[in-house]
């Protein structure tokens, strides 16, 4: 978990992710607005994908501090990560939202709008992800794949 001020990691993006600097600063004028969705798509899309910490962290000279802490952490990296912080039916089917399974189980189900419902029939092992206007549907072997679709 990193800790810094906005300025800080802004100057050192620009130094050592030029392009990303460059795509993210304009993001500014669209905070709160419409747009901001669509402006924020349309400048990841135009940087090569790198973590923090290789892209930043491993090269900074500025000098850097650990700090053990007590709290748990999960780095939710992927949505069978999920699967740990959801509730389970008695079929073992982690979820959010409203769930209602028959002969089905070890399933994965999020629902961006917790109310939302999901019925699931004879099916296990399935990711299932409603968000706005879109949904997942893949077996969890697969749900690393969803890159190879693109914009999905």
């Amino acid at each position: 978990m990193f800790v810094w001020k906005a300025a800080t990691i802004l100057e050192e993006v620009r130094t050592w992710l030029p392009q990303h600097h460059e795509a993210i600063s304009p993001l500014g004028a669209y905070d709160g607005s419409p747009g901001w969705q669509k402006a924020l798509e349309a400048a990841f899309a135009a940087v090569p994908p790198i973590s923090i910490d290789y892209g930043v962290m491993e090269k900074t000279t500025k000098p850097l501090r650990c700090v053990a802490s007590l709290f748990s952490w999960t780095d939710v990296g992927g949505w069978p990560a999920m699967q740990t912080l959801l509730p389970r039916d008695e079929q073992g089917n982690a979820f959010r939202g409203n769930l209602k399974t028959l002969d089905s189980s070890g399933n994965l189900v999020f629902c961006e709008t917790p109310d939302e419902a999901v019925t699931l029939i004879g099916v296990e092992d399935l990711v299932v992800v409603r968000a706005g206007t879109r949904t997942l549907v893949a077996r969890k072997s697969d749900v690393d794949r969803l890159r190879e679709v693109g914009d999905a």
